[in-house]
């Protein structure tokens, strides 16, 4: 499903989350500042390949203190 950045971005919390799900991972920063993860492709992590660097590619959704998306970046 393609989707634009700009029906991501303001969008809240739990929508992302009725959308997407739960995320492969999360953060939580200072000031109830989140990043939710998405992998777009398996992980080498996944063949239980130990390597420090995670080369697969992913979704990053960062929330602001109020739970509304305000960036988004895709990391190939």
């Amino acid at each position: 499903m393609m989707m634009s950045r700009d029906k991501i971005l303001g969008q809240e919390e739990h929508s992302i989350l009725n959308l997407l799900g739960r995320p492969d991972k999360n953060e939580l920063l200072r000031r109830q500042q989140k990043f939710y993860f998405y992998y777009l492709e398996p992980s080498p992590l996944c063949d239980n390949i130990t390597s420090e660097v995670d080369s697969a590619s992913y979704l990053s959704i960062h929330f602001n203190a109020t739970g509304v998306v305000n960036e988004i970046f895709v990391y190939e």
